[in-house]
């Protein structure tokens, strides 16, 4: 009768052992796997840091290109208004040298 309680008792520390160190796996398990999606999260949002970054880097170099263009393009009305003030000033000094000709 005692060697059957003492087995008893045994089987069920094994029992509740067994309950205790299955609980604490699945703990682990869940931990583990929820550090695992965090740190995934953050490497996942350090590259879509890098991403942003890199598309900001590329903005500003087409906004540099687009305002060299413009400046470029603003240079060269620029310059064809100032050959055109010329040309008219040329002849304007050739029609009043024609007209000083003639009146002579």
């Amino acid at each position: 009768e005692a060697v059957k309680e003492v087995v008893e008792a045994e089987k069920a520390a094994a029992a509740k052992t067994a309950v205790a160190v299955a609980f604490i796996t699945t703990i682990v398990v869940i931990c583990g796997t929820c550090l695992l999606w965090m740190w995934k999260g953050e490497c996942g949002r350090q590259q879509v840091a890098k991403l942003h970054a890199q598309l900001v880097e590329e903005q500003r170099a087409r906004q540099a290109i687009e305002q060299q263009r413009n400046e470029w393009q603003v240079r060269q009305v620029a310059e064809a208004s100032q050959q055109q003030l010329e040309a008219a000033e040329a002849q304007r000094e050739q029609i009043r040298i024609l007209e000083l000709e003639r009146a002579s």
